[in-house]
């Protein structure tokens, strides 16, 4: 039970698949919370909210396979239905015959069909005087494309005309879904990959005067070419529409009765017709809710409201700061409606352009600057219909304008939704060609247009975002605290929780994967805490770096690593080379980096501008010292971003524990890294220079305390509803989110990595480091910062470096000792999951089971230059084709049973290369795919025709069992559960887990799955818990037996790195199953 006489600090280090926790005793001393004690930690580890690299930013949804599957059925689906029903309206309209109900009662007419057309054809083309091999090609080999052809200039009878219709309702041609401008030169203006290619065929087919595809395809011979192919070439549905045109024109004038407008219309494009295409979902339901206005979603970027919400809020918080450094001062308004004017015309302007507009020098600086902006950004919207339009934009009115802008929006495709516009402004068909090619911004607001209505006067008088949503009355009362945090989803939707900003009550949209999961599963444990402990008084969180970007920003971050890892291996190899120091320190390393960033060989000094020579940062009185610009002992930032080369002996007696800006010749200093060759951190540190007073200092290190990213602020939101908002009612913070630096500095200060490694290095193969972590997080404040850069400063003052060697002053006396138990007793919650979520068997369709040598078996299909393996070669299963491929590969002069994979895909990779077979007529075939022998166990799956031969696929579960045999002794036994048995269980209303033996004698003891924690005796005294990593199967005898791959629970290595197999139906290893709960209380499993 909860103690509410007790109060609490509670640290949390959320990453992407884990959440460390520590809970501290304290009291209150003052205004000051001083932790005394640590009641217990934690470590809670779950599968991440997507699939993939996260750190290299390459991830995907859990759902994304199955999506995918799902969008092919669906298309399949609707290919047939809409084949299925243009076969019964031409069926019904007498232009095929039969009455088929099943694809494959159509398919038999078809073929049937396409025999009595054939002779016919045959007769009447010999009697016309066609040659013998041409009336082959002709009928045997073009038959459909003949017929669509012939049917352009002459009268076909009713079945050839349904025969031709009825393969263009096969093969309809690609249509985006895009918006577009219908125009004559349309394929002019960007065409994509597929329209490109659509381009050259109709180039093709322009060289030999063919109207249509079916005229000219009707002209290929198979017997003189077999790189040209008819079928997998990208092709256009405005190509099948204008064929289809002109043959029902052409037919209509010989069978009006039949082919009447009506008939046209419902064939072609009445729902599932031949060139029906469906509108695109709606997907406004996935647009998040107004930050402000209850009940009204997000309004887009591109809308001209949301442009100029933007650039006016961005200048309302702008300042400009003299070239002496005197106090910051706001536009006066003739400025401001300066650059308002620039910015409503152009999509961006630079912070020069800006101040040549106002008439500031360059030694003048906009506060945007100081934090790395380079631009103000404009109205981007404008921007793109300016340049198709000129200066008509700027003559049309208000109206005029956001009408144009909302027909572009518009997601409708017929009738074109700009047309209205275009007609309007009366555009020639290149403009309507450019106008249909502009790309306004995507994503949306964080506002509605009823709030933006709102807002706009007053951001236009001058207030900033803050001021204008209290004049807008927007300002609501603090939230009431909630006793528990409530969950994210509701029904399996995601719904909007209020989550308190700086200016009110907001509801957030949380439709990142991976924050998603993570916040969810960090409310089971600070909900569990909560029930137990009660409500702590203060919550420090902090957030992995993974948790804190989206997939571009890891992309960038992993490339932007992998460059600074090349250029310190050439900068090994330079000190190599220039100074002959073969095994560089990687503070070593570091000084080539800063020089080269001072500029290399023409590098100054940039406190005394001194030249620097390679030469000069090393030796055993080396004259340039590595230098924090902001002083350790200040800072504790020991990055990159703030280091820096010095004159070390300016820097033992004038730059000591100061920073620049309290330095004579600061300006100097300044210009000189202005000079440095331009660079991602240039900016940054000219930015540390620049600080004069300790005002800045103040709010740099405010800085490290409070992280504000989006990530970091929705986990701060989230938990602050637990006390109406991260500041409560009465004033106080509860929530506060810290960067990881100051937490680095607390592990290496009290030694907190020696708890899990004797050496004092962090350790990740231990999970619980992310408890240790965040007994760190935990302490972090204000006076903890103080009092570890009083230790660098007194470090400083002995000539030691960071820490020096000065003993730390624990928070409390027994602080080592409590946090080691407290570590070492801890045991690790892994989420579970039991859902039977999965595919019901592997993708790939076999052949019907097969015996060879004695073995089960199934054929399977290769490509020869693409998935064709060594392997493969001896498992050919038609010998003449096993014959040709080997002859082929000596012919090249390779053995292939010594070819390897690489060199097979190379040799097959071109079409000249392909071994042949010749037939009877003495005709050489090209062999592009053979089948293998593939020796797998497989079962048939679905009925009525539709029986498939599948592997089964993954494994769902092992179900074991406690026997007594006849003689009265017990044993276990057992059996493992594959998914497609799972699923059917589930799908016939029975249990998932099979509790019922085989007969009496059979009493169920467990059923263990993916993710199961179990306990398993190790040594004659001693048994530790292990999780389940992977169940499959053992073959031995050809009998099946159960095996289990697992891990240690507190081991964080990967699975092939750290695991070991078990029969778990060994009775003697007393295997049990448990359950762990959130907080790490361990209990049995009542399986």
């Amino acid at each position: 039970m909860a103690n509410e006489n007790k109060k609490f600090i509670l640290g949390l280090d959320i990453g992407t698949n884990s959440i460390g926790w520590a809970l501290l005793r304290a009291e209150k001393q003052g205004e000051r919370l001083v932790p005394v004690g640590i009641e217990r930690t934690g470590v809670r580890i779950f599968e991440a909210g997507v699939s993939g690299n996260i750190e290299q930013g390459r991830t995907e949804s859990h759902a994304k396979a199955r999506r995918e599957a799902r969008m092919l059925r669906r298309g399949v689906f609707r290919d047939a239905q809409r084949l299925k029903r243009a076969f019964r309206m031409l069926q019904k309209a007498g232009l095929l015959p039969g009455d088929p109900h099943r694809p494959a009662e159509r398919d038999r007419i078809i073929k049937k069909l396409d025999a009595e057309l054939r002779t016919t054809w045959e007769k009447k083309l010999t009697a016309e005087g066609m040659d013998a091999a041409a009336v082959k090609i002709a009928v045997h080999h073009n038959l459909p494309y003949f017929l669509r052809a012939r049917g352009l200039d002459e009268k076909l009878e009713p079945y050839e005309v349904g025969r031709a219709f009825y393969q263009l309702a096969q093969r309809r041609g690609f249509k985006s879904a895009r918006k577009n401008i219908k125009s004559k030169d349309e394929a002019d203006s960007d065409p994509n990959m597929i329209e490109k290619a659509a381009k050259g065929l109709q180039a093709e087919m322009a060289k030999v005067n063919a109207r249509t595809m079916g005229e000219y395809f009707a002209r290929y011979n198979p017997f003189e070419s077999y790189d040209l192919k008819i079928r997998g070439l990208y092709t256009l549905r405005a190509m099948y529409e204008q064929e289809f045109g002109l043959l029902w024109n052409a037919q209509a004038a010989y069978h009006p009765e039949i082919l009447t407008p009506a008939f046209r219309q419902e064939l072609l494009y009445d729902v599932y017709g031949v060139f029906w295409q469906r509108s695109l979902k709606d997907q406004s339901h996935l647009v998040g809710e107004c930050n402000l206005e209850t009940g009204e979603k997000r309004t887009p970027w591109a809308l001209l409201d949301a442009q100029r919400f933007r650039y006016r809020q961005k200048l309302n918080d702008t300042r400009i700061i003299p070239p002496d450094g005197g106090e910051s001062y706001r536009m006066s308004p003739e400025q401001y409606d300066i650059l308002a004017g620039e910015l409503e015309r152009e999509a961006a302007l630079t912070m020069t352009k800006a101040k040549e507009l106002l008439g500031l020098t360059t030694r003048y600086r906009f506060n945007l600057g100081e934090g790395g902006e380079t631009r103000f950004v404009g109205n981007r919207t404008a921007a793109k219909f300016i340049e198709v339009l000129g200066d008509r934009w700027l003559q049309l009115s208000s109206e005029q304008q956001n009408r144009l802008v909302a027909d572009y929006l518009k997601s409708k495709d017929e009738p074109n939704p700009m047309q209205r516009s275009i007609e309007e402004l009366s555009l020639d068909d290149k403009q309507a060609r450019k106008l249909a090619s502009i790309k306004l911004e995507p994503g949306y607001c964080n506002f509605s247009r009823k709030a933006l209505e709102k807002l706009l006067p007053h951001l236009q008088e001058g207030f900033n975002l803050h001021d204008s949503i209290v004049h807008a009355c927007y300002e609501k009362p603090q939230p009431a605290p909630l006793d528990l945090l409530p969950s994210l989803m509701d029904n399996a939707k995601i719904t909007y929780p209020p989550l308190l900003r700086a200016y009110g009550a907001l509801r957030q949209d949380i439709r990142n994967p991976v924050v998603q999961r993570s916040l969810t599963e960090l409310r089971k444990v600070v909900n569990a805490i909560i029930r137990k402990y009660g409500k702590p008084a203060v919550v420090r969180i902090e957030l992995a770096r993974d948790m804190k970007k989206n997939d571009e920003q890891r992309r960038e971050i992993w490339k932007r690593n992998r460059d600074v890892e090349s250029r310190r291996t050439k900068a090994a190899a330079e000190l190599l080379k220039e100074c002959n120091i073969t095994d560089p320190t990687r503070s070593d390393v570091e000084k080539v980096l800063l020089w080269q960033e001072c500029g290399g060989p023409t590098a100054l000094c940039p406190y005394t501008g001194k030249p620097m020579a390679l030469s000069d940062l090393f030796g055993t009185h080396p004259k340039f010292d590595i230098e924090h610009i902001i002083p350790f002992s200040i800072s504790l930032d020991d990055s990159f971003l703030n280091k820096t080369l010095c004159d070390a002996d300016f820097n033992r007696r004038v730059k000591q524990n100061k920073i620049p800006g309290q330095l004579p010749g600061v300006g100097e200093m300044i210009e000189r890294i202005e000079r440095w060759p331009k660079s991602d951190t240039r900016d940054l540190k000219l930015e540390r220079f620049k600080m004069t007073d300790m005002a800045d200092i103040d709010g740099f290190l405010n800085s490290q305390l409070n992280d504000t990213r989006y990530a970091s602020r929705l986990a701060m939101d989230y938990v602050g509803m637990l006390y109406g908002g991260k500041v409560d009612g009465a004033g106080r913070t509860r929530v506060q989110v810290g960067k990881g630096q100051v937490t680095h500095h607390i592990r290496n200060v009290w030694r907190l990595n020696t708890i899990l490694n004797d050496g004092g290095q962090k350790s990740r193969d231990d999970h619980r480091h992310h408890a240790v972590d965040a007994v760190a997080i935990a302490l972090t404040e204000p006076k903890t910062i103080k009092s570890l850069t009083d230790i660098a400063k007194r470090a400083r003052e002995r000539g030691e470096r960071y820490f020096g060697r000065e003993k730390p002053l624990f928070p409390w006396q027994s602080f080592m000792h409590d946090v080691t138990a407290s570590i070492r007793r801890l045991t690790v919650s892994h989420r579970v999951s039991h859902k039977v979520n999965t595919a019901f068997h592997e993708q790939t369709i076999y052949s019907r089971e097969k015996e060879y040598d004695g073995k089960k078996c199934v054929h399977i299909r290769r490509t020869l230059g693409g998935n064709l393996r060594k392997s493969d070669l001896p498992n050919i299963v038609d010998e003449r084709v096993k014959e040709a491929v080997f002859a082929r590969l000596r012919q090249h002069g390779f053995d292939p049973e010594k070819i390897d994979d690489s060199k097979l895909q190379k040799i097959f990779g071109t079409s000249e290369n392909l071994p042949m077979l010749t037939t009877r007529t003495g005709r050489h075939i090209p062999i592009k795919k053979v089948r293998v022998r593939k020796m797998e166990t497989v079962m048939t799956v679905g009925s009525n025709g539709k029986e498939r031969n599948v592997s089964p696929g993954s494994n769902s579960h092992i179900e074991v069992f406690e026997v007594t045999d006849k003689k009265g002794k017990v044993k276990w036994d057992g059996w493992t559960v594959n998914s497609f048995e799972a699923l059917q269980r589930q799908k016939n209303k029975q249990p998932v887990v099979n509790r019922v033996g085989k007969d009496k004698d059979w009493r169920f003891k467990m059923s263990l799955a993916g993710g199961d924690v179990i306990e398993l005796q190790t040594t004659e005294n001693k048994r530790e818990l292990f999780v389940i990593k992977v169940i499959s199967v053992a073959r031995v005898n050809g009998k099946e037996y159960p095996r289990i791959m697992y891990t240690p629970i507190n081991v964080a290595k990967p699975v092939k790195q750290e695991s070991s197999l078990l029969d778990p139906l060994r009775k003697q290893l007393k295997c049990r199953k448990v359950a762990i709960s959130p907080l790490g209380e361990i209990h049995d499993a009542n399986d």
